[in-house]
């Protein structure tokens, strides 16, 4: 009789030893406890009763194996006490010819056969997966919950009943189906069951076989996994899908390997696992196969495969570049995000990134870092857009997710128009006045780290921004520039602004949008000068050469910004109607000391002013740096000897300060009358009149200035000067009559008294052809406008009379 109800074995070790000959099993206190036998021993095929029949084999090997080695050895087994069952550890440790000793060690109380089998059966029962048990002729044994909660079929409604009540008997897959179950071959697939209502369903299902030795049937077992649509409607619609390049780990791997071979010095590999969520559901086949869908077309380096549970991974070879790295990553997001069938909610996706030679170095280091990537903490990802990226390199998750806060906030300024608008004054070494201001971007961005103008440039032309900065820019600076010609105190102030020539639609669009926004603010168009980067100018991109030919055809100027940062030969400058250009400030730095930079600048200087350009040095901060420039022969100075870039307000005292540093330093304007500029022989602060402004209103001026221009929409429609009221007026006014003819000439209108007789020339006349004119007409007034017609200025003889003498020879 057992005994062993309500005993404690937990935890303790009993001794034993099995003499070889009498095959008795020795050990007191266990036997007295299971047999209440006070001699300790029983048969040992008494011991073989309590152990299942498999379990025994393995015993009989084990202890063979100690005696055979004379060594120690152990095994777990199931020990059957009535209807308890215990897991124990049996330890063999000495051994003879004769007879084996050890101890046996009580683990743990497992259920008893009852508890199992009704374990077994709820978790049956309870599976998220459909389970449906059918005998060798398909009709149902049992099913479980799922069966009702899926399809609405209670268990006792499909118990007995064939299975085909759940199918199409028609359909094809279901004749497939059956046909393999009876031959007793596996099948899997997608396959529409049917639900009490008669409305399809989809699932994918898998079948296995058991034999039932109790009464030795062969039973059928259907797997089914609801899925979220229909295979088929996909492939009906003869979309393109893309093929997984791998469907499990060891080809992954494989995959990688062949990826390692094709590897530059140049270049690295990166690893990524990608999580998708849509509609709830993570990593759903109705997702992948959208996102096959996606893909079909891509033209990228990367790479797509499945690991388990539709796990999307993928491999790609990029530039050392992290910005590169990160660009590819999220142009795989944009790609798959951008699939029109995402309907049902937003999509999100998690990316976790390995970059092998950097932070793994064999392809379980790829996989295992990625995974741990993907599934590191939110604030440890990067945010993009409703997405999130991590690298498992901290050093590049800093950098990369730096660009993307930054990006962030740009699209922000974008969005709320926040960007200001700072002007760096350009100073003319001839007269040593502001001729013009480049206008420059700056931001204002509350973060927790530094950064730079020229890097936010840089996101912004590889997230196609650049243009609606441009376009923001251009529009403040052309609204600002009748102040700042004001404050700065030149009325033809010239303006540059700089233009992106990263070719995309977007972008070229701009362009027109600019030049739209120039002519509709009635400024004269030829103050205007559009900055190009030297890469850009000449980088053989036909649609860069048209741009440009684009704005000199529409009268603006154009200026090669960063001259000198090696793509210029003097060929392609011959081929570009280009106006300015601009030396890059990493060649001013130290030209003072440097002989072969002044050798250079001399060379490229001499060259531009044979075509008729002008140069303009940036990044001037040393008065050692501008007396070289000067002896050089440059014409234009930027940079911050003379001021730094400030915003329209700071800018009120900029000419009395650049007066100040002029005075301090003892400079004095240039000679080289070769490129006086015809703007600045205008005369300074000429007034101006509308042609209905009654004469009594501006006579005191005439007075003062001896010349007004009257001027309607920005273009001239005569002059007025003493000689033309002179002779309207009595010089007596002893007489009533002459009085009152007098005030009545006061009242004319300036139309009236204005002489329509001048002399008209554009900024380009050379200056020799001017100065023969006045020699010819010194009385004369020249008018100076712009391509459009736009009054620029005035120029009489006073202005030019101190070049004459030395132009004399040049005329004869």
């Amino acid at each position: 009789m057992l005994l062993t109800k309500n005993s404690s074995l937990l935890n303790k070790n009993f001794d034993w030893k099995l003499d070889l000959h009498s095959k008795q099993f020795e050990s007191k206190e266990l036997v007295n406890i299971i047999y209440k036998k006070n001699s300790g021993s029983i048969p040992s095929s008494a011991l073989t009763t309590l152990i299942d029949e498999h379990q025994i084999e393995q015993l009989k090997i084990k202890i063979k194996e100690s005696i055979r080695n004379k060594k120690p050895t152990s095994c777990n087994l199931i020990l059957n006490l009535d209807s308890e069952r215990f897991l124990v550890a049996f330890n063999i440790i000495g051994t003879s010819d004769s007879e084996i000793s050890g101890e046996i060690t009580v683990l743990k109380r497992l259920l008893d056969t009852n508890q199992e089998s009704l374990l077994l059966k709820e978790i049956f029962y309870h599976a998220e997966r459909m389970l449906i048990i059918c005998d060798d002729k398909m009709e149902v044994l049992t099913s479980n919950k799922m069966v009702t909660k899926k399809l609405g079929f209670k268990n006792h409604e499909t118990i007995g009943q064939p299975v085909n009540i759940l199918f199409n008997k028609e359909d094809s897959k279901y004749k497939e189906l059956i046909h393999s179950c009876n031959a007793e071959k596996r099948w899997n697939g997608n396959i529409e069951l049917f639900d009490t209502e008669g409305k399809p369903v989809p699932f994918e299902l898998n079948t296995s076989f058991y034999f039932y030795k109790k009464n030795h049937t062969k039973l059928c077992i259907l797997h089914l996994t609801p899925v979220d649509f229909f295979y088929d409607a996909v492939v009906d619609t003869n979309a393109k899908v893309c093929s997984w390049a791998w469907e499990n780990k060891q080809q992954f791997f494989d995959v990688i390997d062949k990826h390692k071979e094709l590897v530059n010095n140049d270049e690295c590999m990166y690893v990524f696992m990608m999580n998708t969520f849509n509609a709830g559901i993570k990593n759903s086949n109705k997702l992948n196969m959208i996102i096959r869908q996606s893909l079909a077309d891509d033209t990228t380096k990367i790479k797509y495969g499945l690991l388990n549970n539709n796990q999307i991974s993928g491999i790609c070879i990029s530039t050392k570049i992290i910005k590169d790295i990160h660009k590819s990553i999220t142009a795989a997001i944009d790609k798959i995000a951008s699939n029109e069938n995402i309907f049902e909610s937003d999509l999100k996706i998690d990316v976790g990134i390995s970059i092998f030679g950097t932070d793994a170095s064999n392809n379980t280091e790829l996989l295992g870092h990625s995974a741990q990537a993907l599934l590191s903490k939110p604030d440890d990802k990067i945010h993009y857009n409703n997405h999130r990226i991590c690298y498992y390199d901290k050093r590049v998750n800093s950098i990369s997710n730096k660009r993307v806060k930054l990006q962030n906030e740009l699209k922000k300024a974008i969005q709320n128009n926040t960007i200001n608008v700072a002007y760096q004054p350009i100073v003319s070494l001839k007269n040593l006045k502001i001729c013009s201001v480049e206008a420059l971007a700056r931001f204002e961005f509350s973060l927790p780290f530094s950064y730079s103008v020229q890097e936010l440039i840089d996101i912004a032309e590889d997230a196609d921004l650049i243009d609606k900065i441009d376009s923001i820019i251009a529009k403040k600076a052309i609204s600002e520039l009748s102040q700042l010609s004001e404050v700065l105190d030149n009325p033809n102030l010239g303006l540059s602004i700089n233009h992106s020539m990263v070719f995309t639609k977007n972008n070229s669009e701009n362009l027109t949008k600019t030049l739209a926004t120039i002519k509709e603010s009635h400024i004269d168009i030829s103050r205007i000068t559009i900055e190009l980067t030297e890469s850009s100018v000449f980088s053989n991109n036909k649609s860069v050469v048209s741009s440009i030919h684009k704005i000199c055809n529409e009268g603006l100027k154009v200026s090669i910004d960063d001259f000198g940062s090696g793509y210029t030969s003097f060929d392609n400058l011959t081929k570009l109607p280009l106006n300015v250009i601009k030396i890059d400030k990493e060649i001013t730095k130290g030209v003072d000391t440097d002989n072969v930079k002044q050798k250079m600048l001399k060379m490229f200087t001499n060259f531009i002013h044979l075509l008729n350009g002008q140069i303009v040095v940036e990044g001037v901060e040393t008065i050692s740096e501008l007396n070289t420039l000067e002896q050089i022969g440059v014409d234009l100075i930027q940079g911050y000897f003379f001021c730094k870039p400030k915003q329209l307000n700071d800018h009120t005292n900029t000419p009395s300060e650049i007066c100040k540093i002029i005075k301090h330093h003892n400079l004095t304007p240039t000679s080289n009358s070769n490129n006086i500029s015809i703007t600045n022989l205008c005369i300074p602060h000429v007034h101006i009149v509308e042609p209905d402004d009654r004469i009594q209103d501006f006579l005191s001026i005439l007075d003062n200035d001896r010349v007004v221009a009257v001027v309607k929409n920005n273009k001239i429609q005569g002059v007025i000067t003493p000689t033309n009221t002179d002779r309207l007026i009595s010089p007596y006014v002893d007489t009533d009559a002459e009085t009152s003819r007098d005030r009545l000439t006061l009242s004319k209108r300036a139309h009236q008294v204005m002489d329509k007789e001048y002399a008209t020339c554009t900024t380009d006349i050379p200056i020799n052809k001017l100065l023969v004119h006045f020699c010819i007409f010194p009385n004369s007034h020249m008018i100076v406008e712009g391509r459009n017609g736009i009054f620029l200025g005035l120029i009489t003889f006073n202005e030019v009379k101190s070049l004459i003498l030395d132009h004399l020879p040049l005329m004869e």
